[in-house]
C-alpha cells in the first residue's frame, strides 16, 4: 500500500470487484474512443464477456487502484492482465453480442497481437496494462502516473520482462511514453476505406502500441 497526498493506492483484489465495474461504467466505458466510434451505447450495461476479462484482472496482484482516504471511495483504477507464451489471455467477445460489439472485436483485431511480444530476446511474462481510468474529479493530478509506476515496479519484483499496452487516448500515449515505454506500431483509423468506425464520434483516431523492457 503507497500513500500520496489525500489518496492511499492499492492492489486490487476480487474484493474491489463492485467499485471496479461502477467506476470503469461511469468514467471509463462512457468515454472510450473505440468503443464511442464503433457506436456502443455508453449506456448499455456491460457485458459477460467484458466482466470475466476484468474479474481476471482483480486476481492478478498487478492490478492497481486509488482510493480517498478519507471516503474510501475508489477513484483510480488500471487493470493488469498477466500474459504468457503458454497464456494469453485473449479477449474473447460473448456469442450474444451487438453488430457494435462485433465493430469494436474487428477495430482491435486490425492491431499487433500481445503475443508478438514473445519475439522479443527472453520475453517469457509481459504484464499488459489496460483499463485505466481515473475519476474527473481527481484528473490532471498524476494519478494515473502513480498508478502505472507501481504496477510497473509489482511486475518487476515477479520477474516480468515486459510491460505492454495498447492505448487509443492521446493523454494515456503521453504519459507512456514520459515512462520509457517505446512506441511499436500505431494504426491509424483515418487511414481506413471499410468504415467500421464512426471517426466523428472520437476524439483521437489512432491506437498507439507501446511496450517497456523490464
Amino acid at each position: 500500500m503507497n500513500e500520496v497526498s489525500d489518496l492511499v493506492y492499492v492492489v486490487l483484489t476480487p474484493g474491489d470487484w463492485h467499485d471496479v465495474l461502477d467506476l470503469l461504467k461511469n468514467h471509463f466505458y462512457t468515454r472510450e474512443n473505440l468503443r464511442l466510434g464503433a457506436g456502443i451505447d455508453p449506456a448499455q450495461p456491460v457485458t459477460a464477456s467484458e466482466k470475466k476479462y476484468i474479474r481476471t484482472g482483480l486476481t492478478t496482484e498487478v492490478s492497481v487502484g486509488a482510493r480517498e482516504k478519507t471516503t474510501g471511495r475508489l477513484v483510480a483504477v488500471l487493470i493488469g492482465i498477466i500474459i504468457t507464451a503458454d497464456d494469453p489471455h485473449s479477449y474473447q467477445a460473448h456469442e450474444n453480442v451487438t453488430e457494435e460489439e462485433r465493430r469494436l472485436v474487428r477495430a482491435m483485431q486490425m492491431l499487433p497481437n500481445v503475443t508478438d511480444m514473445f519475439q522479443e530476446e527472453g520475453v517469457e511474462s509481459v504484464l499488459l496494462i489496460t483499463r485505466m481510468c481515473v475519476h474527473p474529479d481527481h484528473g490532471r493530478r498524476g494519478v494515473a502516473r502513480r498508478m502505472t509506476q507501481i504496477a510497473i515496479d509489482i511486475a518487476t519484483k515477479k520477474g516480468f520482462q515486459l510491460a505492454f499496452s495498447r492505448t487509443a487516448c492521446l493523454h494515456t500515449e503521453k504519459l507512456f511514453s514520459s515512462l520509457g515505454f517505446q512506441t511499436h506500431a500505431v494504426l491509424d483509423y483515418r487511414t481506413r476505406t471499410d468504415d467500421l468506425l464512426d471517426l466523428s464520434r472520437m476524439s483521437h483516431h489512432q491506437v498507439a502500441v507501446m511496450a517497456k523492457r523490464l
